[in-house]
């Protein structure tokens, strides 16, 4: 294993940012959170790059699951990010008009192979449900496995080069828990398909809204977790869902090279 170094940067879109510079090869970064990052320096520098090389509105970003909490958050910080010259954001049912927003309406289930949208630079996957709204564990793993396991594959056919994924704390591919294994299955899968920059993101609950849908175990967690907050460890903490979203956008502008996962408690 090669010695780690770790860097910080401070810039004004995304805050104070934390990457450890070397991954061990044989693929345990999935099982040991020591190798969590924060998005990071090299994003940042990679970024630099790019905006300083084509100028603004060159950046061609895929965003999945723009209808969600996070990927809202996401959606309305890509509309108003510089780089990002056009923005496509597959849904079942349309989003409000924006300008420089493309929204195509598709099935999940069959995702238009054919289509020119999906050579983009970099994919922002913010797809998943839960076990109530699913109604069964195979449901679940649609959504949450499938779905954007066959979005990274369609993506990366059409050469997109990287791919930040909104996962959750406690994703594992070995975990008895079956929510924390499909979380981590996922991981594993698209991470197989060989992506230059790939960033997962593993926040614990999440703080912001309104939500589209109506989580009440969640909302209880969430009070819990605001209630207790200083009685509660940093992993386990509320995040904000706009901070998630920074995460997220700042990996995909980046294309910073390797695999990247950033911990729960590092995503400020």
């Amino acid at each position: 294993m090669r010695a780690r170094s770790t860097y910080k940067y401070s810039f004004p879109r995304f805050g104070t940012l934390t990457k450890s510079n070397s991954l061990p090869n044989n693929g345990s970064a999935f099982r040991n959170p020591e190798y969590g990052i924060d998005a990071g320096h090299r994003h940042r520098r990679c970024y630099d790059r790019l905006v300083g090389a084509c100028g603004i509105h060159c950046m061609k970003l895929l965003l999945v699951g723009a209808s969600g909490l996070v990927g809202q958050q996401v959606l309305a910080l890509a509309l108003a990010e510089r780089s990002v010259g056009r923005l496509i954001a597959p849904t079942r049912k349309p989003l409000a008009a924006a300008p420089g927003l493309e929204n195509p309406q598709v099935d999940f289930d069959r995702l238009p192979q054919g289509a020119d949208w999906w050579n983009v630079d970099a994919v922002i996957c913010t797809l998943g449900t839960t076990m109530a709204l699913a109604g069964s564990q195979a449901a679940f793993r649609r959504v949450d496995h499938d779905y954007p396991l066959a979005v990274a594959r369609l993506a990366r056919a059409a050469g997109a080069g990287a791919f930040a994924l909104n996962s959750a704390l406690g994703a594992d591919a070995n975990s008895r828990v079956f929510y924390n294994r499909v979380k981590g299955e996922a991981e594993a899968a698209i991470a197989a398909l060989g992506y230059p920059s790939l960033t997962l993101v593993r926040p614990s609950l999440l703080d912001g809204g309104p939500r589209p849908d109506n989580r009440p175990g969640e909302h209880l967690g969430l009070w819990i977790a605001k209630t207790f907050r200083p009685l509660v460890p940093a992993r386990y903490r509320a995040v904000d869902t706009e901070a998630v979203a920074r995460a997220l956008l700042s990996a995909a502008l980046g294309h910073a090279p390797g695999v990247h996962i950033v911990e729960s408690e590092r995503i400020t």
